[in-house]
């Protein structure tokens, strides 16, 4: 029996993964061991670099190199991965891990310091009048969801971008860096640029930005959930 643990990064950058064989591997404050069922533990942790960008690749922990080279890019792996992710309502480490994937009898904790969820290519569609899509967790085609440019946010303190995400994973996705200095030059600052833009220019219309992401950029994505799906609830 083996305890495996995975740690997704996003930074510069970075899903990774690092599995161990042995007991009493720590990760921070994680103690793990074995129990005396034959179980698959994983421990994940997302983290953004403050002075670097958000992109999305998978390596090996003790890779020397973490870099592209050295990354996994198994679009299938990845997507297995992303598609089983909820939040942790296990007893087990939900201070610490929020959230989880289930993988057969491997249970892969995950925690982050923004979003779970990062947008890393906008998908062209074959009609103009059609909506884009946004692809998510490295895996292509295999995992969007529908762009919806007047939802977009973007905090001018930090100058990240946000899109929805689903509602049981707190309701916010991050797009990646480069996405995200590729359309900011649509945005419009009619209260000023140290204020969330209020408009978004694409494909040729003008939207006005309903900001609704603000009121749940602070929540914690368990009280985001529960928020949204009373919302939905009075809808």
């Amino acid at each position: 029996m083996s305890t495996n643990i995975v740690n997704l990064k996003y930074g510069v950058d970075v899903y990774i993964i690092y599995r161990v064989n042995h007991l009493n591997q720590k990760l921070g404050n994680i103690s793990t061991s074995l129990t005396t069922k034959a179980r698959y533990e994983c421990f994940a942790g997302c983290f953004t670099r403050s002075q670097g960008f958000v992109h999305a690749v998978l390596f090996l922990d003790d890779s020397k190199m973490k870099n592209f080279t050295s990354c996994f890019k198994e679009k299938d792996f990845l997507a297995f991965f992303f598609k089983r992710l909820r939040l942790n309502e296990s007893s087990r480490y939900r201070e610490d891990f929020p959230f989880l994937s289930l993988c057969g009898r491997e249970r892969n904790f995950i925690r982050c310091d923004d979003r779970p969820i990062v947008y890393t290519h906008i998908v062209d569609t074959p009609s103009p009048d059609d909506h884009n899509l946004l692809s998510y967790g490295g895996a292509g085609s295999s995992l969007t969801v529908q762009f919806e440019p007047q939802r977009i946010c973007m905090l001018p303190n930090t100058g990240r971008v946000y899109h929805p995400a689903a509602s049981a994973l707190g309701g916010i996705g991050l797009v990646k860096s480069s996405i995200a200095i590729e359309i900011s030059q649509n945005f419009e600052f009619e209260n000023g640029e140290n204020n969330p833009p209020t408009k978004f220019r694409w494909k040729g219309k003008t939207y006005t930005l309903t900001n609704e992401l603000i009121n749940i950029m602070n929540l914690n994505a368990e009280e985001a959930r529960d928020l949204l799906y009373q919302q939905r609830d009075k809808s």
